[in-house]
C-alpha cells in the first residue's frame, strides 16, 4: 500500500512540475511576437478593425499555452509560411509542440484511474 501511495504522490508531483513549467508568456511578450509575425508575413485583405480584433483574439488565446511553446511557434512561423496565420493553423502548430499538455492529461487520467481503484478497494 505504501508503494501505491508513493506512486500517487509521484504522479501529483509530476503534474505540479508540468504546471510550473507551463506558465504563459506575458501579455507584452505575446504582443511583441504577434507584431513580429505580422511584420514578417503577408496579410489577407482585411480592414483595420478586423485585423485588430484578430490580433487581440490571438493574444488572448496564446495566453493558454506555455511561454516556450508560443515563442517557438511564433518565431518559426515566418519561415514556415508567407501568410499571417489563421488561428486554426497556428493552434495546430501550438498543440503539436505542446507535449507537456499531453503528458499532463495522461498523468491526470492515470491519477483518476488509481483513485477509482482505491475507492473500490475501500468497500
Amino acid at each position: 500500500m505504501a508503494n501505491a501511495l508513493q506512486f500517487v504522490d509521484d504522479i501529483k508531483a509530476a503534474i505540479e512540475t508540468i504546471e510550473e513549467f507551463s506558465q504563459p508568456a506575458s501579455a507584452r511578450e505575446i504582443g511583441e511576437l504577434i507584431t513580429m509575425v505580422y511584420a514578417m508575413t503577408a496579410q489577407r485583405n482585411q480592414d483595420q478593425i478586423t485585423m485588430d480584433l484578430a490580433i487581440s483574439s490571438f493574444g488572448r488565446k496564446l495566453l493558454e499555452y506555455p511561454a516556450d511553446v508560443v515563442r517557438e511557434t511564433m518565431t518559426k512561423w515566418p519561415d514556415k509560411s508567407t501568410w499571417f496565420p489563421a488561428w486554426h493553423d497556428l493552434k495546430n502548430e501550438l498543440d503539436w509542440r505542446n507535449n507537456r499538455a499531453k503528458m499532463r492529461s495522461a498523468l491526470e487520467k492515470k491519477l483518476m484511474d488509481l483513485n477509482k481503484c482505491n475507492i473500490v478497494r475501500k468497500f
